[in-house]
């Protein structure tokens, strides 16, 4: 079993070229959902940069994230997002 808070902690400090695999990841799962336009969405583990905040067509939006404080800073970017969006949709705290 993955120690999650030893995993953020080297995540945020870059020990695994993070930024270079995060990179080409978003890159290619952003081209899939441009090409197939899905409304319901589900991420598993968002790191420090939630999809939605690079594609903001959708009608629901769940993550999954097992890192406390990378869950915490989804929510608080969720909130800018809904407030940007004339309070439409809602997010959920569930962890």
């Amino acid at each position: 079993m993955r120690d999650i808070d030893s995993y953020t902690e080297k995540y945020i400090n870059d020990d695994f070229g993070i930024k270079y695999m995060v990179k080409y990841r978003r890159k290619k799962v952003l081209e899939i959902m441009q090409n197939h336009s899905p409304k319901n969405i589900l991420e598993i583990g968002c790191g420090l940069q939630p999809i939605f905040n690079f594609y903001s067509d959708f009608n629901f939006y769940t993550i999954i994230e097992p890192s406390k404080s990378f869950a915490e800073n989804a929510i608080e970017m969720s909130k800018n997002i809904i407030e940007n969006n004339n309070g439409g949709g809602g997010y959920n705290k569930y962890c």
